[in-house]
């Protein structure tokens, strides 16, 4: 199989991976699965992790865990729009399987001490026909400090911001991979977190980004700010506000940065999260600017439906549109489990506008899982089965 297909065959299971939003069993995580989590609650930072005092008891110090995971599937797709003299004109056919296991560890030596790890390895035929060497995924120590301060050092995700279609205020987008000295004081207001990490290549402290986050609650209205600052990026600032109306979240974040140029811009977006007994509905509006004016504008919309017709079958859909250049982007699909540990998705995504706008010009990309980061880019219209096997233990 040409590298081509392989390409192909991995967006195909990238995408089905993410339809699985409301599967009966565990499905593969994507960009649509986020988007139908509960959102943040009104009093906690959102950060990747694990509760210790929720998962051990007394006698129980040493756990292990984790999942494997194998994902086949095929995509047939154009890569233009077809035309109707010849239908086999920018067709496109692929095939292909990808797999991986993560083993993860939790330890907790006393109550206020814990360490967790997460290591993981991949199968992916299109670079090569082996399983790949473990890599650390997250390790880190929690310690707990009086009962007042609580650090946590080591590799692990932190996450900022309120959006699961657009999220500009994730400013710790890159935190995964570094090392981190986390120091939280959640006594104090709502909570206020200190950070201090460094990505990439590190030789001195100007290499390290230093960040604060605050949080409280005024009239039921959860607000928070925060800081973070890098010698080479300059600053950049969030400020977010979530009110709960009707039982619907209203949100909206607002992101200014002022580079080590001198030069401003700024972003934001709102939105709301509605839930019902088997239905989710999601939608956002995001704008840039810069000292210029406005470039960039766009709207999103997901949408969850669970049990559809009394039966075991799934639907979600996601919809972004450019209102700068008219290009966008639309992803349907339906997710079943038949047997336990077993999830088969269909989906079909379609992306419109002119050669040379945002949605064709970038595609689709599945940064949130990135051993499947190949996304839909090129393609116009698809049409992907995929089936799932996740095995947690």
């Amino acid at each position: 199989m040409s590298k081509s297909r392989y390409a192909a065959a991995l967006a195909a299971i990238t995408f089905s991976a993410a339809i699985g939003a409301f599967g009966q069993e565990e499905a593969a995580q994507g960009v649509l699965d986020e988007l139908f989590d509960q959102p943040v609650s009104d009093t906690v930072v959102s950060d990747t992790g694990i509760d210790h005092t929720d998962i051990y008891g007394p006698d129980e110090r040493l756990v292990f865990g984790g999942y494997f995971r194998a994902l086949g599937g095929a995509i047939a797709g154009y890569r233009d729009w077809p035309s109707l003299d010849d239908l086999s004109d920018n067709f496109d056919l692929g095939a292909g399987v990808v797999a991986e296991t993560v083993v993860s560890i939790d330890a907790r030596p006393s109550s206020i001490a814990s360490i967790h790890g997460s290591f993981g390895t991949k199968f992916d035929p299109a670079s090569e026909f082996n399983w790949g060497k473990f890599n650390i995924l997250e390790l880190y120590g929690d310690y707990i400090l009086a009962d007042a301060m609580f650090f946590r050092v080591g590799q692990f995700e932190s996450v900022w911001g309120q959006g699961r279609i657009f999220n500009p205020g994730n400013l710790m987008d890159d935190s995964d991979d570094s090392f981190t000295i986390r120091a939280a004081f959640p006594a104090f207001l709502k909570g206020v977190t200190t950070y201090a990490f460094g990505s990439g290549d590190v030789q001195s402290t100007e290499d390290l980004s230093y960040a604060a986050k605050m949080d409280l609650l005024v009239l039921d209205t959860y607000l928070s700010g925060g800081l973070l600052y890098r010698y080479a990026d300059g600053y950049a600032g969030l400020w977010s506000i979530k009110k709960v109306i009707l039982g619907a979240d209203l949100f909206s974040d607002v992101v200014v940065r002022y580079s080590a140029a001198d030069e401003l811009s700024c972003e934001g977006i709102a939105g709301f999260f509605k839930e019902w007994d088997r239905l989710r509905l999601y939608g956002e509006y995001y704008v840039a600017a810069t000292e210029s004016g406005l470039s960039d504008q766009k709207l999103g919309l997901a949408l969850g439906v669970k049990d559809i017709f009394k039966t075991k079958i799934d639907f979600a859909m996601k919809w972004e549109q450019s209102l700068d250049d008219g290009s966008g982007i639309w992803i349907g699909g339906i997710t079943w489990s038949p047997l336990k540990y077993i999830t088969a998705n269909i989906g079909l995504p379609v992306v419109y506008g002119d050669v040379g706008t945002y949605y064709v010009d970038t595609g689709y990309v599945d940064t949130e899982d990135e051993d499947l980061e190949v996304g839909l880019d090129g393609y116009r219209v698809g049409l992907i089965v995929t089936l799932l096997m996740k095995i947690s233990f």
